[in-house]
């Protein structure tokens, strides 16, 4: 026998997380080339242009019945890609614009259809439409252990989570089967053409299947929640790693961690504060979205903002430690003078704490040597120092003759260059220099 809480949960909740799931897996994986191919809001478009067939699937039929909303839904997804691809093409204007212009006019449409279903008393929900229906689902499974994993038993899952599951089973087919021709299209459309792949089928088949799965999830989780599915987890795992495979891996975890913790937030969250009423499932997920994307923003090791301003500022502490080391040999070289004052340094490295931290780079490696509050080189520093005066000249020199700046602009450039000149470079500039 199942214990009555865990019956309780199957019955109520399961279905919900089981459907959700797989409809965030579907958009994570499709996701990731929407964001390869900077075309986010093709997901945004298609899911809100799909309005005025769903409606128009009401009107028709006044049944409520899934194959109309279906079918409906389809075709002004479907026709909304094709149009945004053809005003985009003909009307020469970005692809971003013609989404806006297409997916506006769709929605407009569809609202007006709205109007139209409620002078018809049809049964039409507005809030079914951008929520979904994830609180509704509900199985009355049996009991016992042994009948639940039956075949008739699971035919019995509300029809909602069938779909999901054979759309996710659709579509990562078709991904798996056409995954390098996405690739290649997705990278580098010309080199795809290059070897004979048709990338405007290619295009067109992709945006069937991202019309395909929007339909397919729009009367489970609701236009909000399928927009923010298809992108949030795809671009939080673009900024987590360089690599597809990787990224798609990390995307179907994403979409499935922040579905399931946001299930749990909408349902279980309000109790925690005294509150009788639960949240909206779709759109605490949709946070939950935004918060995951919101951390990676932020701390993803390669392209957070944090790790950013540390990267820019590390290399303002070398930089700044150069500087003094450069500073130091040329006093040497002009004046016989060895060594400045820490005062003197901290100012030539920039202040603040760029100069504490480059003081402190320039004693830490042995640079130089700090003595009764003055700098003196010692000789791995005055190699490094020797070096920089090296490539200075070297630019100098370069970027006068060879690009045409004039004397007076030449010696900022060239101290900002001189930084980043490695020895094969040096050695390059000193070939054409010299020859």
């Amino acid at each position: 026998m199942i214990e009555a809480n865990l019956h309780e949960f199957i019955s109520i909740d399961l279905p919900a997380l089981i459907a959700t799931i797989f409809v965030a897996s579907t958009a994570a994986i499709l996701g990731n080339f929407l964001v390869l191919r900077r075309i986010s809001l093709m997901g945004d478009a298609i899911s809100h242009a799909v309005l005025p067939g769903i409606v128009a699937g009401f009107l028709v039929s006044n049944s409520r019945a899934g194959s109309a909303i279906f079918i409906g839904a389809a075709i002004a997804g479907i026709l909304c890609s094709l149009l945004i691809e053809f005003v985009s093409k003909f009307g020469k204007i970005d692809a971003s614009t013609s989404m806006g212009v297409v997916f506006s006019i769709f929605f407009a449409a569809g609202v007006l259809l709205m109007e139209q279903a409620a002078a018809s008393s049809v049964d039409l929900d507005a809030d079914c439409i951008l929520y979904g229906q994830l609180e509704l689902l509900f199985w009355t499974p049996p009991r016992d252990w042994q009948s639940l994993l039956t075949l008739s038993t699971l035919a019995e899952l509300p029809i909602e989570v069938i779909v999901s599951f054979l759309t996710f089973v659709f579509i990562a087919a078709c991904i798996y089967i056409f995954f390098k021709e996405l690739k290649i299209s997705s990278f580098d459309p010309g080199l795809a053409n290059a070897l004979g792949f048709n990338t405007q089928l290619i295009h067109y088949a992709y945006m069937v299947l991202v019309a395909a799965a929007i339909v397919s999830s729009f009367q489970i989780v609701g236009s909000i929640l399928v927009i923010s599915l298809l992108i949030c987890p795809a671009a939080t795992a673009r900024l987590l790693t360089d690599k597809l495979n990787v990224q798609i891996f990390l995307s179907l975890i994403i979409g499935i961690f922040c579905s399931i913790s946001g299930y749990y937030l909408a349902a279980f969250g309000p109790a925690l504060f005294s509150y009788q009423n639960s949240l909206s499932a779709a759109g605490s997920i949709s946070v939950m979205l935004g918060i995951v994307f919101g951390f990676a923003l932020f701390l993803a090791p390669n392209y957070g903002i944090v790790s950013k301003l540390l990267r820019n500022f590390k290399l303002e502490v070398k930089v700044g430690a150069e500087d003094i080391l450069g500073s130091i040999y040329k006093l040497e070289e002009n004046t016989g003078t060895s060594c400045l004052t820490q005062k003197q340094a901290l100012r030539i490295a920039g202040g603040g704490l760029r100069g504490f931290f480059s003081l402190k780079r320039v004693l830490g490696q042995k640079l130089a040597i700090k003595e009764n509050e003055n700098i003196s080189l010692l000789e791995a520093g005055r190699h490094i120092a020797k070096n920089l005066l090296r490539n200075h000249q070297l630019w100098e020199i370069y970027l006068e003759k060879y690009v045409g700046i004039t004397r007076s602009h030449v010696l900022n450039t060239a101290e900002q260059l001189e930084h980043f000149t490695d020895s094969k470079l040096q050695k390059k500039l000193s070939d054409r220099v010299e020859n």
